[in-house]
C-alpha cells in the first residue's frame, strides 16, 4: 500500500519548517527598514529641511496678509490664496 507523506510522526515537519522560516523572513525585513530608516543621517535632514522651509516663508506670507488686510480689508486679504497661486504659475511658466 502506498502511504502519503503528510501521514506519520513528521507530518508537521514541512509546516514548523515553513513558519520559521516566514518567521525568519519577517524579522530580516524588520531589521533591513530600521537600518534603512533610522541609520541614514540624509533621511533626517530632507525631514528637517521640509520644516526649515515652512519656518522661512511662514512669516513672510504671515506678514503679507496682515499688511493685505489691514490695507484693503476681508476682500483684500480674500486675494491672497489668489496672488500666491498666481506667482507660482508665473515662475513655471516663464
Amino acid at each position: 500500500m502506498i502511504q502519503s507523506p503528510i501521514d506519520g510522526p513528521n507530518a508537521r515537519v514541512p509546516i514548523r519548517r515553513l513558519f520559521v522560516k516566514v518567521f525568519l523572513w519577517f524579522w530580516l525585513t524588520v531589521l533591513a527598514l530600521f537600518a534603512i530608516f533610522c541609520c541614514q543621517p540624509h533621511a533626517r535632514q530632507s525631514i528637517a529641511s521640509g520644516t526649515d522651509v515652512i519656518a522661512a516663508f511662514g512669516s513672510q506670507v504671515a506678514d503679507e496678509a496682515a499688511h493685505a488686510y489691514e490695507s484693503g480689508g476681508p476682500q483684500e486679504f480674500g486675494a491672497i490664496p489668489t496672488r500666491l497661486l498666481g506667482n507660482f504659475e508665473g515662475d513655471s511658466s516663464d
